[in-house]
C-alpha cells in the first residue's frame, strides 16, 4: 500500500517563535515520507538508522547533523536492530532568511545543491552541541528561544557549508540488497544468498557494507537472524535449538554469541521471559 507524502507546517504552539524543537528517542517517533513548509536541521544525538531523502539514501551516525530545505521528501528507517536518537529544530523561513543574511550566505548556495548541506560533528563537538540543542527546547519565552536558536543554528549552518565532507549517499544496488536480505528466506541461507543477491564479490560487498552501514556482511544477517528468532521465541511455539537451526545459525554456540550481543542475554533467558509473560497474560 502507497502512503501519502505528508507536508508539516511549524506547529501552532511555535507560530510565534518561529523555532520548533522536538526530541525524538526512536526512529519509531519519527514522521512517515513528508516534506515541509519550513527547514529543518536534524542532528543524530547517538545511534545510526537510514535516511531516505529525496529519493536516495544514506546512513546517518551519531554527530551527523544536516539541514533539510522546504520541499525536501524525507523520512528515515531502522538499520537491523540499531536505533536512532535525534534532535529536530524546525526554522520558519524569514528567521532562515535572517540568519543567511548574517552569515553572508546567498540562499543559492544552500538551495542549488543536489543533497542537503550536512556536517559530521567529532565526539566532543557532539557532545557540546547536544547540550546547545537541548537548551533550545528548555527555552520558552518566544523571543529568547529565537534569539539563542538563530546564534546555534547560524554556526551550525556556515560550519555545514564550509565543510568538504559529502553525504554518505547508499548505492541503488546495496540499497536493493539490503531490502532483499531482509527477508527470512534469505537471511536464512545466510552469505552465499546474499552474494548470490549482490552479483559483486565478497570483498567488494565487505567494503561497502563497511563504508555505507558500519557492519560486515555476516554481522548484518547474524543480526537480522537474531532479530528473527526473537519474534520466534516469543511466539513460544518452539524450542531455542529448533529456532537455532531455523535461523540458519550452524551452532548453538554462535546462536548463543550472537544473541547476547544484541540482547544482553542467552536465548534461553530470552525465552522463559516470554513464557513468564505469556502466563501472566493467562
Amino acid at each position: 500500500m502507497c502512503r501519502s507524502l505528508e507536508m508539516l507546517s511549524l506547529p501552532s504552539k511555535d507560530l510565534d517563535c518561529k523555532i520548533s524543537f522536538l526530541h525524538q528517542m526512536s526512529v519509531s517517533e519519527t514522521y512517515h515520507i513528508h516534506t515541509h513548509d519550513f527547514y529543518e536541521i536534524f542532528f543524530v544525538v547517538k545511534g545510526r538508522a537510514i535516511h531516505n531523502i529525496n529519493g536516495m539514501s544514506e546512513c546517518c551516525m551519531s554527530g551527523t547533523a544536516e539541514l533539510i530545505r522546504p520541499n525536501d521528501t524525507h523520512e528515515y528507517d531502522f538499520i537491523n536492530h540499531y536505533d536512532m536518537q535525534l534532535i529536530s529544530i524546525g526554522i520558519d523561513k524569514q528567521v532562515m532568511s535572517e540568519i543567511m543574511d548574517f552569515i553572508e550566505i546567498l540562499p543559492d548556495a544552500v538551495e542549488s545543491c543536489e543533497f542537503p548541506p550536512q556536517i559530521a560533528y567529532s565526539p566532543a563537538m557532539a557532545q557540546k552541541l547536544t547540550a546547545e540543542l537541548l537548551k533550545i527546547g528548555e527555552i520558552t519565552e518566544p523571543k529568547k528561544r529565537r534569539a539563542y536558536a538563530k546564534t546555534v543554528i547560524a554556526r551550525m549552518v556556515f560550519e555545514m557549508l564550509q565543510t568538504e565532507s559529502s553525504p554518505v549517499k547508499i548505492p541503488y544496488w546495496l540499497e536493493d540488497l539490503i531490502g532483499e536480505m531482509s527477508r527470512p528466506e534469505n537471511f536464512i541461507d545466510g552469505l552465499e544468498q546474499m552474494l548470490k543477491l549482490a552479483c559483486v564479490s565478497q570483498n567488494h560487498l565487505n567494503r561497502e557494507m563497511k563504508k555505507y552501514l558500519g557492519l560486515t556482511p555476516t554481522e548484518f544477517i547474524n543480526s537480522k537472524r537474531v532479530t528473527y528468532a526473537s519474534k520466534l521465541l516469543n511466539e513460544n511455539k518452539y524450542s531455542v535449538m529448533e529456532i537455532c537451526g531455523m535461523c540458519g545459525f550452524e551452532s548453538s554456540s554462535n546462536f548463543y554469541y550472537n544473541f547476547r550481543k544484541i540482547f544482553d542475554c542467552t536465548p534461553s533467558e530470552f525465552k522463559k521471559r516470554a513464557e513468564n509473560q505469556y502466563t501472566e497474560k493467562i
